[in-house]
């Protein structure tokens, strides 16, 4: 489809039709793929604790984010055509869920794991590795949005939903302890994730709220949640001994993750460019197949010249070394490559 690109001073996005891409986005896409890389790779040894514990929880607004857009460019779709945008993103996700099992399954197989926990109903939900939670719980949060939505409900009482799931994965989640469920499986919390996210940006759509806020207040707010966070982290650490960096979602990663996205939204200056296409391509596929890296003996880049550790290069390394692999893909292996983004089964 032609392009036609706005007027200025809105230099960054391109209307395609009545589809408007906001290019900011794309390159925070590349930034959220960056970060999740890094949240999955560092090691405590190679930093100074304070500072490790920094990195760990200022990565975490990657995964909220991507449920933050999901949702508000739904709302695109949902607008004209509400059972074809719920159907049209299923069908991708199970695609890539298919494709991501399949190649998971012969990576497990290579590991050793036993074919119990490959195949258990868990695996078959929810991903059979670690980080594939992130597609079963888009799923459930499309399908739980949609199904919400359907029912015409006032905004005031699609807030008072939102609120609901908030409290919902934070008593099940980081909170339980407090609650005394401490006893809770962590993977239920997950699996409700992105049903406020995904309203949240629904809502931020339909009433065009991102427009209303400029990159400084964003980026303010951004600050905000991140020391919300840190405090957070702390404050359970000190009083019910837990692990710092076992944190998914806090109460300050709401805040802290809607601040980007809200500032991805405001930062209007951006052109295409490689950055852009980077994350708008590859984002997606860095996350699925990053951690096959990590697993590979010869891409753990944890080595030393005397005493000082160069393990904080790791994430570097795995991060050029999967974007290098996904374009060399992309290029070379077309089929395989939409074999592993799940388009092939389209």
């Amino acid at each position: 489809m032609k392009e036609v690109v706005l007027a200025a001073p809105i230099s960054n996005v391109v209307q395609l039709g009545d589809k408007i891409r906001n290019y900011s986005v794309d390159v925070f896409r590349f930034l959220g793929a960056i970060a999740i890389v890094v949240l999955h790779t560092i090691d405590s040894t190679d930093f100074p604790p304070l500072f490790y514990l920094f990195l760990k929880i200022s990565t975490r607004w990657a995964v909220p984010f991507f449920f933050l857009i999901s949702g508000y460019f739904f709302e695109q779709d949902y607008r004209s055509y509400p059972e074809k945008a719920l159907s049209k993103r299923l069908k991708n996700l199970i695609g890539v869920f298919i494709s991501a099992t399949i190649i998971y399954f012969f990576i497990n197989l290579y590991i050793g794991y036993p074919l119990s926990s490959t195949l258990s109903l868990y695996a078959l939900t929810a991903g059979n590795y670690f980080h594939l939670w992130f597609i079963g719980s888009m799923i459930f949060g499309y399908l739980t949005m949609w199904f919400i939505l359907e029912q015409q409900l006032k905004q005031i009482t699609l807030i008072c939903i939102i609120v609901s799931f908030v409290l919902l994965i934070l008593a099940t989640g980081s909170y339980a302890s407090i609650l005394g469920l401490s006893g809770l499986d962590i993977r239920f919390a997950r699996h409700l994730a992105a049903v406020p996210f995904l309203l949240i940006g629904f809502l931020c759509a339909r009433n065009k709220i991102t427009g209303t806020i400029s990159w400084p207040v964003a980026a303010l707010l951004a600050l905000l949640g991140l020391g919300i966070q840190i405090a957070e982290t702390f404050y359970l650490q000190i009083q019910f001994g837990l692990d710092p960096v076992s944190h998914d979602i806090l109460i300050g990663t709401f805040l802290f993750s809607f601040s980007i996205f809200c500032l991805s939204m405001a930062i209007i200056k951006i052109k295409d460019n490689i950055l852009t296409r980077w994350g708008r391509n590859y984002s997606l596929l860095i996350y699925l197949y990053h951690p096959i890296l990590i697993g590979s003996r010869h891409t753990n880049l944890h080595f030393f010249i005397g005493d000082y550790s160069l393990g904080w290069m790791r994430p570097i390394g795995i991060f050029s070394l999967c974007l290098l692999l996904i374009i060399m893909i992309h290029r070379f292996l077309p089929l395989f490559f939409r074999f592993a983004n799940g388009t092939v089964w389209k």
